[in-house]
């Protein structure tokens, strides 16, 4: 009579088990409605292997507290955090009249000069060497009369102002 007892209790501790364990997994995995449905891609063994899954990267630049630039479609655009626009900062068709293929910018701390880069070529790990050229916000056009030397190693514009330091490759 004691190993019914025993055998009994151990179909009944077996099933309360069962049932613990399958409740919260179908609850869990009940299907809901698609829009509280996660959508976003899963990362495969494929991806892993031939290295195609890549971030998403967003380049932008602070230029005051509440604004940034950033780029789109060649243009650099102006987006006012504090109250949600965004404006035209420089249009693409500037960089066609350039002439050169931009990879960089830099906006001087007083917002009147752009730094344009071009020509860049990489020497070493992190060294490289471009070209640059300055374009006057105000007038809408490059300046011409002083022109930075090609095969600039670092060009950076001073903290206030438009001044520029700049390291020149020595030839």
């Amino acid at each position: 009579m004691k190993t019914q007892w025993k055998v009994l209790l151990g179909l009944l501790g077996t099933a309360a088990l069962v049932t613990i364990i399958t409740v919260p997994v179908v609850l869990l995995n009940k299907d809901t409605d698609d829009s509280t449905a996660d959508s976003r891609r899963t990362y495969t063994l494929t991806d892993y292997l031939k290295n195609t899954f890549r971030t998403k990267a967003y380049n932008l630049r602070w230029v005051s507290d509440h604004e940034y630039l950033y780029k789109q479609e060649n243009n650099i655009l102006l987006f006012n955090a504090e109250y949600g626009n965004s404006s035209i900062f420089l249009e693409n068709s500037t960089f066609d009249q350039f002439g050169h293929s931009i990879n960089d910018y830099s906006v001087s701390p007083d917002g009147q000069f752009v730094l344009l880069e071009y020509n860049y070529v990489k020497k070493w790990r992190h060294s490289y060497t471009a070209s640059y050229d300055i374009y006057d916000l105000n007038k809408r056009q490059l300046i011409t009369e002083e022109r930075i030397p090609n095969d600039t190693q670092l060009i950076t514009w001073s903290p206030e102002g438009h001044k520029l330091v700049s390291i020149c490759l020595e030839q």
